[in-house]
């Protein structure tokens, strides 16, 4: 699984619309790096045969997520 972009988080401060009003980037990232526990823990109940396509998602719903914060593909899926 790729990780997310290595952006200075102090430096994301653009204010993103939702249906909830503005939800700020930094965030969002917070949010998704508390989850990162509880997806691993569900991941690791899946059958090994199973695995690869449940991480291939996973990594497929990140990086679709750092595009629609602003990111461009390439640090998406950079692992450093």
């Amino acid at each position: 699984m790729s990780c997310s972009a290595r952006k200075p988080m102090r430096a994301m401060t653009r204010t993103l619309g939702t249906d909830q009003g503005p939800f700020e980037v930094q965030e969002a990232i917070e949010s998704i790096v508390a989850s990162l526990p509880v997806m691993a823990e569900h991941v690791s109940s899946i059958s090994d045969g199973q695995k690869a396509t449940a991480l291939d998602a996973l990594e497929s719903h990140y990086l679709q997520t750092a595009l629609g914060l602003g990111y461009s593909e390439e640090p998406a899926r950079s692992t450093r």
